[in-house]
């Protein structure tokens, strides 16, 4: 008789009288050992048996309490002397045979239901812990049964080899679930590839930072490193889609996310000493985008400048001084784009050095632009003066273009502390010789320098065409002082309320730093 499975009838038989419906969870229950030992004696069954009795009904049951099975397995193991009889010479009984062939599924599964219960598992619930722990427990003292091992038809059988494989088994197909089936689906949609890669390392990520935190401690206890596991074998399956994922690409924003995810990704291994990851020079992908993600930053600054531009006011800043939210707008602009830098962080130091050159050279451009767009208003319209009883007199427009001018310098001059040039720089001494690190930094000041002085010559110049225009006014004051007919003390006192008035206008709608 096959007692071995026949004790799952028994129990079914007796709990159908019952009418109950949690068969394992009968045989947990006081009446459930009784019914195993009522079994027992009929058949003389020891203490082994009784157990291997138990461990078919919970696998018949899908293992539905670890914690059960846990002490069933620790029964087991507490009768190893019975097994060694029983497994000292083959052919194994049947039941002894099924046995073995239980443990080894409960190895070969354990790591299979962590990953397909990983998102549903609550790992702050101290239960759901204690389950997972329950879990690797089992595996450990199925491991202290010697025989066990010896069925085993490999010579790789030490629990942390067996579990490394299982765990890197059971960790590829997770990867295909959450992201092969989809890149397939997602074949002739290049779009679509990125994002759906972004979603799912975005997850992978949660994961591997979560079992770091929670589940690595447990199986260190198996001697095995569960995190770096894990990270490796995503890193071999993400590394060998990466070049599919990003062909025929002409997302320049989507491909940014995933090149930002991928660096996250990078950040998290790199504490795992002694093992080259295929995707530790991940950046090598994106070499091809690199262009097309700063043009991208570079037109994001200019259309946003130049609508700027066309919605602009004077605002004020203090007292009487304004300025034009189009400058503050694009100073804002310019941070922003300057930002994606920082964001980029680009790993090569000769090529992000390049980079920094380039976007300086673009957004000086750009500033100079906005600039000469300035200069052409006040000609084209004549914003330089107005006329009022006492004469010429400067206009506010000028004053808050000039100031204009003045903030944009001085966002100019933030440049290199938004471009973050100093970082940089240190980086690129790791790699170059500092001569040639000096004329890079020289290049770049070069580049400030010139637009700074180009955007002084356009102040001076403006500072010209209004004095000329305010020239014929000063001269007719001029000429009243030596016309013998007028009274001397009324026309230099008339000039020096002129100049004085001109002035105080100056004064008052100009930066101080811009009038002196």
């Amino acid at each position: 008789m096959d007692w071995y499975s026949n004790f799952y009838r028994f129990l079914v038989t007796h709990h159908l009288a019952e009418k109950r419906e949690d068969v394992w969870g009968g045989l947990l229950s006081v009446l459930g050992e009784e019914l195993l030992q009522i079994y027992s004696a009929r058949l003389g069954l020891k203490k082994l048996q009784q157990a291997a009795c138990k461990l078919s009904v919970l696998f018949k049951e899908r293992l539905a309490c670890h914690l059960a099975l846990l002490a069933t397995v620790r029964d087991i193991s507490e009768s190893q002397v019975e097994l060694e009889q029983e497994t000292a010479t083959k052919p194994f009984k049947p039941w002894v045979q099924k046995l073995l062939v239980s443990l080894k599924d409960i190895v070969n599964g354990v790591h299979d239901f962590i990953i397909v219960h990983q998102l549903k598992i609550n790992l702050k619930t101290g239960e759901k812990m204690n389950t997972f722990r329950a879990l690797l427990q089992t595996v450990k003292f199925i491991y202290k049964i010697d025989a066990y091992v010896i069925t085993l038809d490999r010579s790789d059988s030490d629990l942390s080899t067996v579990m490394k494989i299982a765990i890197k088994a059971s960790c590829a197909k997770w990867y295909t679930k959450l992201l092969s089936a989809s890149l397939e689906i997602m074949e002739h949609d290049s779009a679509g590839r990125i994002v759906i890669t972004v979603g799912a390392l975005r997850g992978m990520i949660n994961f591997l930072t979560r079992s770091k935190q929670k589940l690595a401690p447990y199986f260190n206890e198996l001697g095995v490193d569960y995190f770096a596991e894990v990270y490796s074998e995503i890193d071999l399956q993400l590394a060998g889609d990466l070049e599919t994922i990003l062909s025929n690409s002409d997302s320049s924003q989507d491909s940014f996310m995933l090149y930002q995810m991928l660096k996250v990704f990078n950040e998290l291994g790199r504490d795992i000493q002694g093992r080259d990851f295929k995707l530790k020079r991940f950046h090598q992908y994106f070499t091809n985008h690199l262009k097309f993600w700063i043009d991208d930053r570079i037109k994001l600054f200019d259309d946003g400048m130049w609508k700027a531009v066309k919605q602009a006011e004077a605002v004020p800043v203090v007292h009487s001084v304004k300025y034009s939210s189009a400058v503050r707008d694009t100073i804002d602009l310019l941070v922003r784009v300057c930002s994606f830098i920082k964001v980029l962080a680009w790993p090569e130091p000769e090529q992000a050095t390049a980079i920094l050159f380039l976007m300086t050279e673009q957004l000086c451009g750009k500033l100079l632009l906005f600039v000469d767009d300035i200069s052409v208003k006040l000609d084209n319209h004549n914003f330089y003066i107005e006329e009022r009883p006492r004469g010429r007199m400067v206009t506010e427009k000028l004053c808050v273009h000039l100031n204009d001018i003045q903030q944009l310098q001085r966002g100019l001059a933030d440049l290199p502390e938004h471009l973050d040039w100093e970082s940089q720089r240190k980086e690129l001494r790791k790699t170059r010789e500092s001569e040639a690190v000096l004329r890079t930094v020289d290049a770049m000041n070069t580049q400030l320098k010139s637009t700074a002085d180009d955007m002084c010559n356009k102040m001076v110049q403006l500072y010209d065409d209004f004095a000329m225009q305010l020239r014929d006014s000063i001269s007719s004051k001029l000429l009243q002082i030596a016309n013998p007919k007028c009274p001397f003390e009324k026309a230099l006192e008339d000039l020096m309320r002129y100049l004085t008035d001109l002035l105080t206008v100056l004064f008052q709608g100009l930066f101080q730093n811009v009038f002196i």
